[in-house]
Formats: C-alpha cells, structure tokens, sequence
C-alpha cells in the first residue's frame, strides 16, 4: 500500500466528485440531523415545564392571598368586641371582669 498516493475516485459509482461528497458524508449528515432532532426536543419540553412551572406559582400566589385574606377574617372576628357583638342576640352574657385566680398556699 503506497501512501504517497491520493486515493483513486471510484468513477463507477459516482458521477461527479459532488455527489461522492454527498453520499460519502451522508451517515455524518443523519448523525448530525439526529443530535438536532434531540435538542429541539430537549428545548421544548424544558420550555413546557416552565410554563408549567410559571401556571403552578401564579396559582400558589393566588391561593397565599386567599389564605391570608381568611385568616385576616378569623382574627378579626375573634376579637373580644366582635364576639360580643354576635352573642348579644342570644343573650349571652360577658363578664367584664377577668375571673378569680385561685392560688395555692403551702403551710
């Protein structure tokens, strides 16, 4: 095997030097066609998990503001003067004093 030479063109299965390159280069061009092909999917479900993503923190904010609304509500209603509002109706009665405190004496 000489290899000084270039290597003969195959003229039989060729037609011109451009198409040997072609049909030559063809299984990188699939190779190449094929890691594409992976990227854009790869691309694109990252950008749907985002969506996702961004779709769950707005519910998430949503849900915060609900949250602190109704405990803002109950707060509000069990105020001692919010309560005796409502039981007034009923006749309820409040003691205005605070009760006795019963301590323990040791001899």
């Amino acid at each position: 095997m000489d290899y000084n030479r270039p290597p003969k063109l195959e003229r039989r299965k060729y037609s011109d030097v451009g198409s040997m390159f072609f049909f030559k280069n063809l299984p990188y061009f699939f190779a190449a066609l094929f890691l594409a092909m992976i990227y854009v999917w790869n691309v694109n479900s990252i950008e749907r998990e985002i969506r996702k993503n961004q779709i769950l923190i707005e519910e998430i904010k949503k849900l915060k503001w609900d949250y602190w609304s109704l405990k803002s509500g109950i707060m509000y209603n069990s105020i001692e003067s919010e309560v005796s509002k409502k039981v007034e109706d009923q006749n309820i009665l409040v003691h205005d004093k605070a009760p006795k405190m019963l301590v323990r004496v040791e001899n």
